[in-house]
């Protein structure tokens, strides 16, 4: 068993519930850490053996840049998304932040996290 995270991933998107959020739009930092066994990648050099960083990047670009209202959606959309599109993928935890949320008050983020296993789906 292994591990690849992925740090800040950054995108600019339109989500939220309020109109100007969904007009306007913020910026989020995405993190992954997604357990598999890349035993054989790392014993043959080989990207058959694990997942392909730029395909992961390019889904999680095109779920981020579809509109929700809600971040707890959009977490789930991109959960369900790797599970689907990389069958080796054994579990995800995902951490979906909202740089300067329109709270009243002085936030500087807003943080959903998701853990799955594909056992619990």
């Amino acid at each position: 068993m292994g591990k690849i995270v992925f740090k800040n991933l950054e995108f600019y998107a339109y989500h939220g519930v309020l109109e100007e959020e969904q007009t306007i739009g913020s910026k989020y930092l995405l993190d992954l850490e997604i357990d598999l066994d890349f035993s054989i990648a790392s014993a043959t050099d080989e990207i058959q053996g694990t997942i392909d960083y730029s395909r992961l990047y390019s889904l999680v670009a095109e779920e981020m840049a579809k509109s929700s209202k809600l971040i707890e959606h959009v977490a789930g959309r991109i959960v369900s998304m790797l599970f689907v599109s990389f069958k080796k993928i054994d579990s995800v935890k995902l951490k979906l932040t909202k740089v300067k949320p329109p709270i009243k008050g002085n936030v500087n983020q807003v943080s959903v996290e998701i853990e799955k296993s594909r056992i619990e789906l």
